[in-house]
């Protein structure tokens, strides 16, 4: 029956029936009014999500506010998610963590590296995760430095991040990974590697893969360097298209031929 209610209300807006659900005592009703609220983009919601966040006795309320904040990606709300990273509940400071990943702004930055540091693993690693996710260069160091955390789960997420942020610098970190005694984290590596790609990237799967890793890495391996081939064949196809489009020397006709010798000549490659 609640859950028909708030079906109700949420489909309706009723903004001010939902309001007054979680303001109740009850933990798992308020759960799922926030997680309706979550999918109502309105100033008045957001406001008070994060009053909800800052104030409230229940830590289960309190992550639920900051996963639904994410989900809105209002970014009135990056502030009180920041300050939530120093949240008394590791579950907070994690959906914390992760709503400001989703959110993509570069002001959570410097509070999203100084949670690399914090006591909790699960907040670690969506931290990383969450930095990955925004690319900004300056997580280049704090994330290599996160390649050496102890716990399994961080140095693949921290790999994982490293490869969105698409920087070349982090090659030679990733690749002293590779031997890294968790599959995990060396599945991370790879994957990680595979994200940022070119001809030394491509150099190192190659080795990795003639050195007859297990079945399950060699797999990941083969698939990122796939990739790779795959968006540098597309990239040249795509510059070759603009060249022969600008290009005033060349007929219609030979350039349906030279189309066709690139054809054969890729079909020779494979």
């Amino acid at each position: 029956m609640n859950e028909r209610i708030i079906g109700y209300m949420k489909k309706n807006k009723d903004i001010d029936g939902l309001i007054q659900l979680v303001k109740g005592k009850k933990s798992s009703i308020r759960v799922m009014v926030i997680d309706a609220m979550s999918e109502i983009i309105d100033d008045h919601v957001t406001e008070i999500l994060m009053d909800i966040l800052r104030e409230d006795a229940d830590e289960t309320i309190r992550a639920s506010c900051a996963q639904a904040l994410g989900k809105l990606k209002d970014t009135h709300a990056i502030t009180p998610l920041i300050l939530a990273l120093r949240d008394s509940s590791g579950v907070v400071r994690s959906r914390s963590a992760e709503a400001l990943g989703r959110m993509k702004d570069n002001r959570a930055v410097k509070a999203l590296i100084a949670a690399l540091s914090d006591e909790n693993v699960g907040v670690r690693k969506i931290s990383a995760t969450a930095l990955g996710f925004i690319k900004d260069p300056r997580a280049l160091e704090p994330l290599t430095h996160a390649l050496s955390d102890p716990d399994k789960v961080v140095r693949s997420s921290a790999a994982g991040a490293l490869g969105r942020l698409g920087l070349p610098e982090a090659i030679q970190s990733l690749e002293g990974m590779l031997t890294d005694p968790n599959p995990k984290v060396v599945r991370g590596v790879l994957e990680g590697l595979g994200r940022i790609g070119g001809e030394k990237v491509v150099d190192i799967l190659t080795r990795f893969i003639a050195l007859e890793p297990e079945k399950t890495l060699k797999f990941i391996a083969e698939d990122a360097l796939f990739r790779i081939n795959r968006k540098e064949k597309v990239d040249s196809s795509e510059q070759e298209e603009a060249t022969l489009s600008s290009s005033s020397s060349m007929s219609q006709k030979d350039i349906v031929k030279y189309k066709e010798m690139l054809k054969r000549l890729n079909s020779l490659g494979n």
